[in-house]
């Protein structure tokens, strides 16, 4: 998953930016405006992150002067069953992992 940041004064492109996003029409997400932190965010996942795209944001930033960042979440790879001493320590460790509460 990349979350994606355009920052600077946006104000008068926002349709523009609103525009941006990958060519893949199964791609189903908005760009929406984070009060807190002054730009616009869009969350876009891996297999809609092509180099097109990229490329398409970063001409995009430099030709209005907006600040583009572009963060990738990584997550790490659960444990195999086989790597826990016994099966109620996996399963415990996977409910706390997803945050379900474990009875």
């Amino acid at each position: 998953m990349h979350n994606i940041y355009i920052s600077g004064d946006t104000y008068k492109q926002k349709e523009l930016i609103k525009a941006l996003k990958p060519t893949d029409t199964n791609f189903k997400r908005n760009w929406r405006f984070d009060k807190k932190i002054n730009a616009w965010h869009l969350q876009v996942a891996d297999k809609f992150m092509t180099k097109e795209f990229k490329k398409s944001l970063e001409e995009f930033s430099q030709d209005h002067h907006f600040i583009l960042e572009i963060l990738e979440e990584i997550k790490p790879k659960p444990k195999s069953i086989n790597d826990y001493e016994n099966e109620e320590e996996y399963w415990h460790a996977f409910h706390r992992r997803n945050g379900q509460r474990y009875y």
